[in-house]
């Protein structure tokens, strides 16, 4: 005789499909679980990153004394603490300079105050002249209320006051 046995293939099926499903399942659980921590670990990178370049914009905008936290010992944190010190050495230059430009205009100030002088007294023609006109420059300048010059000759033999009633 002969035996015919008949299995039925459902069932394999199932539980075939039911096995790509749990593969799937798994294959997701463990990209969504990757991909999470790939944000959190480029977030990190990243918002380092992000501080600098907040800290550029605020520079661009003008904005003095913009520092950088430094955390680590990475690249990162060694890039900010170079920004650190690059901001710094620019408020240095800035303050020198600012103090370079204000040095300049007091000087050129001066030097203005200086020629208009030479220029006046060039016009003058005697020493009573030139001695009021001076001591009322002077006096303005100092803020001094009285006030006498001494001048010598060439010889230093001779000496010379001028005041406001003349020269002597």
């Amino acid at each position: 005789g002969v035996l015919r046995l008949g299995f039925s293939e459902s069932y394999y099926r199932r539980q075939v499909t039911e096995l790509w499903v749990e593969i799937v399942l798994f294959t997701l659980a463990i990209l969504l679980v990757a991909w999470i921590g790939s944000l959190v670990f480029v977030g990190r990178i990243t918002r380092p990153l992000a501080a600098l370049v907040e800290a550029t914009r605020e520079i661009d905008r003008g904005e003095a004394h913009v520092q950088v936290a430094v955390r680590g010992q990475d690249e990162i944190a060694t890039l900010a603490a170079s920004f650190n010190q690059m901001v710094a050495r620019q408020e240095d230059y800035t303050r020198r300079l600012e103090e370079q430009a204000h040095e300049l205009e007091r000087a050129h100030g001066q030097t203005k105050t200086a020629c208009r002088i030479v220029r006046e007294i060039s016009a003058l023609q005697t020493l009573d002249e030139m001695g009021g006109f001076l001591l009322t420059e002077l006096q303005d300048t100092l803020g001094c209320g009285q006030m006498l010059l001494l001048l010598f000759n060439a010889a230093k033999d001779t000496l010379f006051v001028l005041s406001r009633q003349g020269a002597r």
